[in-house]
């Protein structure tokens, strides 16, 4: 297994002796923020992918946002998966044979770094997994397979008296993991744009009881690091 850093990975079908359980990246909850493995119910929550080993079964899941990405070449019985397209294109670039995907490449740019695209990535032979997707890897004879999780969608109209009710359990519930963060350390910093979700923040913030005078605040688009508007 080639461990890049202690947020990537990249690993391929002769490498998978090699493979540990580890969680990548952070999961939130109402406790706080958890950067180490058995962290219980991950529950989709944070930035992350975790690797479980379990004898010879290795599970890949990510949150629900797929927030890394996981990155996949396959041909035939050999196949690399990493959380990290550009790591993957790396380890790969003197192993195997790769080739432009110049309609992706042409349409990203031309959308502002933006992606239409379901699946496909710049190289046509690494795709890219669906976020709903588990990878189910076996050690012994080296089968990969996918476990698509149920994600029902629902849209509700927020007039409803459902709508209501569901905004309210969102609200409380990230309200109390804001204040289970600020609980868990003295110093949070907060990245904002000056925008709706920025404003949004700090209502959370400001429900769960948390002093703002004791968080720091960096704007994207303030000289001085800290947005007048938004705080006032």
């Amino acid at each position: 297994m080639n461990l890049v850093s202690d947020h990537f990975f990249v690993f391929d079908s002769i490498s998978l002796n090699e493979v540990h359980s580890k969680l990548y990246g952070f999961v939130v909850d109402e406790t706080g923020v958890h950067t180490k493995n058995n962290v219980g119910n991950l529950s989709g929550n944070g930035c992350y992918v975790q690797i479980t080993v379990d004898d010879d079964i290795i599970k890949i899941e990510q949150d629900s946002n797929g927030s890394f990405g996981l990155y996949l070449y396959r041909d035939g019985d050999y196949f690399a998966i990493s959380n990290s397209f550009f790591r993957l294109q790396d380890f790969l670039k003197t192993r195997v044979k790769l080739s432009a995907n110049n309609d992706y490449i042409y349409q990203f740019l031309a959308l502002d770094m933006c992606s239409l695209a379901y699946s496909e990535t710049a190289i046509k032979e690494i795709e890219w997994i669906d976020r709903n997707a588990v990878l189910i890897i076996n050690r012994h004879n080296k089968q990969l397979r996918f476990e698509l999780e149920d994600e029902a969608v629902n849209t509700i109209s927020l007039e409803s008296e459902l709508g209501i009710q569901v905004l309210d359990k969102w609200f409380a519930r990230w309200s109390r993991i804001m204040k289970g963060i600020r609980n868990s350390t003295n110093r949070i910093t907060i990245d904002l744009s000056g925008g709706f979700d920025s404003r949004l923040v700090f209502l959370l913030l400001k429900a769960s009881g948390c002093d703002l005078n004791g968080i720091r605040v960096h704007s994207a688009i303030s000289d001085n690091k800290v947005h007048k508007e938004d705080y006032e």
